[in-house]
This record gives C-alpha cells, structure tokens and sequence, in this order.
C-alpha cells in the first residue's frame, strides 16, 4: 500500500533501517527530520539508507522516494510541501545515553505534529531506564488527542555506517567508548591490557537483549501494518544472551580480557573510570523487569527465528566496526597533525603583534584560552572534535616570552578583546584552562552579554578572603606559588634553585611502573602516565 512516511529523530541508523524498509513498498515516499539536519548529515543519512535498500535487496531506485525536510540547515523548521498528507509519523527518539540532550528536538516534532496531517504519532526508545522521553511525548498526545503507540527497543546491534551518530545508540555508544578507553589505556602504555583485564560490575548471570536493526525495522513495519489495537509493544529478541559470552566476544575483537565481576573490591582505578564512562549501559544491566519480547513477533506474524543473532555475526559486525574506528582513529591523527601547520593571522594589541589561529566552520564561535607557558598541542584533538561544529580561536597567550616587559592578567584581557573585536564576534562560548580561566572571567565580568557559557578545566584561581561560598575556588597551586614569590622577594639568592626545581621532570617512568604488582596502584601508576605524544 502507498504511504507517506515522515521519520524524526536522532537515532539515525535505527531509523535508516526503517526508512528503508518503508520505501520497499512500492510507491510509498519516505521524509525525514532528523536532529542533525545541516547537508553533511542529511547526505549521511541518505548513504545509510542507500546501504540499507541495498542490503535488503530492494531496488535502487527506491532511495528517489526518500526526501528531507527543512532545507539544509540545523534550524530548518519541520514543513511538509504543500499538498501532501503524512500518513505516519515515526520519531527514534535514540538510547539513554544522553537522553536529556534530546527534549529539545522531540518538543521540535511534537510541537510542528499538526503540520503533517498525521493522525498517530510513533514513538520509538528503549525499554530500559525511566523512559522520559516518552512519558513527555505521550503527555502531549493525550492533550491534544493525538493517537500514541510506543515501541519499546531491547540494545538495537548496529553496523560501522552508525557511528558518526553513536550517541543515540547505546550498542554503538559502548562499543565507542570501549574503543576510545582502551586507544587512551594503550597511549599511556601499552602492555596495560596484556597484563590487566578490563572489568564492570555485573553478575555471572546477567543477560542483555540484542536484536539487529533490519530486523528491528521488519518488526517495526509488521506491526504497523497489521495495526493492532494495542498501543504498546516490545522490541526485542525473543532470546536473551548472557552478558559474559558478549564480553567475550568484545574482548576477542578488540584485544582485551572484558570482565563482568560483582566483588567492587576487584575493580582498580581503571575499572571504575570505565564504569563512568558507560554509565548508561548500567540501564540495560540493572533491570530486571521481564519484558514480553515474543508478543510483537507473534502480533507481527513474523518467525522468531529471524532475530537470530549467532555468536559469528556479531563477530562479523564487531569487527567491521572496529575497523571502522580504526579508520576514523588514522583520519583523526592525520588532522590533528595538519593543525600544526596552520597560518597564524597577525594583528596588533597594546602596540606589539599577537598571533592567533582561526579554524571550523559558521558555526557558534568558540574561543579557547590556554594555561600559561603550555603549547597548543595539548588542545589539538579538542579542537578537532570542536570544528566540526564550530569556528575555533586560539593562540599561545603572551607573557612568558613575548613581550620583553611586564605582562599582567589586564595584558591578557586586551589581547583577548584585540581578537574579538577583530573577529567580529558578537557573543561566543569560551574553553579556558589553568590560569585561562582568570582571564574568561575578568571579561565575562566586563561583557557579560558576549559570553553565554564557559567551561573550565584544571582552573587556577587564588581568592584572598575569608568565604565558605567562594574559599574553594582558591586553587593550592596559586597558594603555593605566592608562598613561593613571598620567599624570593626576601631571598633572591634562591631564584636559581627554585627555577630548577620547578622545571624538574616528575613524570613517572613507565619501565618503573610495569615492575608494580600491585593491581590498585598498578592502575593509579598508569592512569598517571602522560602519553608520549603529549
């Protein structure tokens, strides 16, 4: 039967699989508005639809039917061409992980909803967790009688063509911060995983529901087809797995021993970094309510054994992304070197020139403001990660080298309202580290309208009075120091020893390290290893 289709949200390679499945019904047109709308994502979303056609065996015409709403851009509003009648709104509303960032643009669809002509609203999220999203989705159904149907996902197991959106889906989400974690593990050194197992709290009978995306999809569309009376369904596997055989298969794939362990006394320092990196894994570990996973399938008309997950085809799948991330890893480090190289622009401040370097795109600007004497490579993957969505400025703060004459923290404000004004910028989000954060504030002080939000790191302030409010913000490193400067100004004879001191190499030597037995501070040790490229 042809139908008009309109797919919303943020879970894009879930919702690919659907759309793809949709358009294999002759005739049927599918439009999508998704949270990432600018054309880089709206072509992503496009090629993982075209992979999923493919996959399915459709015809490759079929992805002509496929159509974005809202033009190119991020703040394209929800609009249905003129003469068009929607006849089914599904919105992916993604995992938990970073569920609260999502409201905005579920309110986005629910509020635009009369626009499309629909009469349901289909609200796919997990079955896991408090459920919020959908609790705000049906609340606005039900006050404007709205028909609501929830399909409630198990862990939706998706290919590497997801990963550029892994934060709305929680199978690719851990699988990217195992990654991540243990490329970070590795940098500080490498042996740590060959002599360590890496473990999460869990029980040796805990067990997770995986189901593939295609055949979440057929689920999906099933369902809707048969247009049940129920407004309630469950999507899942109809067979749990045990958590300990995907730990294994993780592990094999990605060069570690992955283990679930209940004894919190056997987690070390590494272990419980982990632990809060997947945080909202925890969702799909500590239920225990018994979902009926077999309803849908029988509602459906549909074998259960198309859901069969066998241990070679997540195998399969784990390793095409791995791959995948290993590409994305070289890409990274490649761009991360080439803003060594960039050209600095030049412009004057307090009569002296100051360099500055200026890259991303239009998008909102973000200025980052260094720690003093410290060189830019440390922000280099940041500022990656930061231009894909933003314009970025930096530049080494003056003071230590340039100028040859006192420079104070006023020095340090002028040359950061120098490269405003010379930006142009009217308002911009400020990063700042160490002793940048004196400087964000003083200016946040003066322009308070410019800077809608800063984020500090590691900061660096000394607060002279006596306050329970604000005494904390005193950092002991600026105590330190001043106690430092109050005996130089008395013995200046000491200047030489002092400088020698502070440039000292305290870092921990990694050969020293390995010969630790001890798990727990085997793990502090490396945790406190600086990685060699840093």
């Amino acid at each position: 039967m042809q139908r008009n289709y309109l797919i919303t949200g943020a879970d894009t390679g879930f919702a690919a699989h659907f759309a793809a499945r949709c358009l294999a019904s002759a005739g049927s047109r599918v439009f999508y508005w998704m949270e990432k709308r600018d054309s880089s994502a709206q072509a992503r979303f496009s090629e993982l639809v075209a992979t999923a056609v493919q996959e399915s065996g459709s015809d490759d015409g079929t992805t002509e039917r496929l159509l974005a709403l809202g033009g190119d851009s991020e703040s394209g509003p929800l609009t249905v061409p003129s003469g068009t009648k929607i006849d089914e709104v599904w919105h992916f509303a993604g995992g938990l992980a970073g569920e609260g960032k999502r409201c905005g643009g579920l309110a986005e669809v629910l509020d635009s909803f009369s626009k499309t002509g629909a009469d349901r609203f289909n609200f796919i999220g997990p079955a896991f967790g408090g459920r919020a999203l959908e609790q705000q989705a049906r609340k606005h159904c039900d006050e404007r009688k709205i028909a609501f149907r929830a399909f409630r996902t198990s862990l939706i197991a998706l290919g590497a063509g997801g990963l550029a959106d892994e934060d709305a889906n929680d199978f690719l989400h851990f699988l990217v911060s195992l990654f991540v974690y243990k490329t970070e593990i590795d940098e500080r050194l490498a042996e740590y995983f060959d002599i360590q197992a890496l473990r999460l709290t869990a029980g040796p009978d805990t067990r997770i529901n995986l189901l593939g995306a295609r055949e979440a999809a057929e689920l999906l569309h099933a369902i809707a087809e048969q247009a049940p009376e129920a407004n309630e369904f469950y999507i899942g596997n109809p067979e749990d797995m045990l958590l300990k055989e995907f730990c294994e298969r993780c592990g094999m794939v990605y060069g570690l021993s992955l283990l679930a362990t209940l004894d919190q006394g056997k987690l070390n320092a590494v272990d419980q970094l982990f632990q809060s990196r997947i945080g909202f894994f925890r969702g799909y570990l500590d239920s225990t309510e018994k979902f009926p996973w077999q309803a849908a399938w029988q509602i459906a008309g549909l074998p259960e054994d198309r859901a069969r997950y066998d241990e070679d085809a997540q195998v399969a799948v784990l390793e095409s992304i791995l791959e995948a991330q290993r590409t994305e890893r070289d890409a990274e480090c490649e761009r991360v070197n080439e803003l060594q190289n960039l050209e600095p622009k030049t412009i004057d401040s307090g009569g002296s020139p100051l360099s500055y370097y200026v890259v991303g795109g239009d998008g909102p600007p973000v200025v980052l403001l260094n720690a003093l004497a410290q060189g830019m490579y440390y922000w280099y993957r940041l500022i990656d990660r930061l231009m894909r969505h933003h314009k970025v400025v930096f530049w080494e703060p003056r003071g230590t080298v340039e100028p040859d004459r006192p420079f104070g923290l006023d020095d340090q404000l002028a040359d950061l309202e120098a490269i405003v004004r010379e930006e142009g910028f009217e308002k911009f989000h400020i990063v700042a580290w160490c002793t940048g954060p004196k400087v964000a504030v003083k200016f946040c002080r003066k322009y308070p309208e410019m800077v809608p939000s800063m984020v500090f790191l590691n900061t660096s302030f000394k607060y002279a009075g006596e306050s329970e409010e604000f005494g904390e913000l005193g950092a002991d490193y600026e105590h330190n120091l001043a106690s430092l400067c109050t005996v130089l100004n008395s013995q200046p004879n000491m200047s030489k020893s002092m400088m020698q001191s502070l440039q000292a190499n305290f870092e921990v030597n990694p050969d020293n390290v390995l010969k630790i037995t001890d798990s727990q501070l085997f793990a502090n040790s490396v945790l406190a290893l600086m990685p060699p490229e840093l």
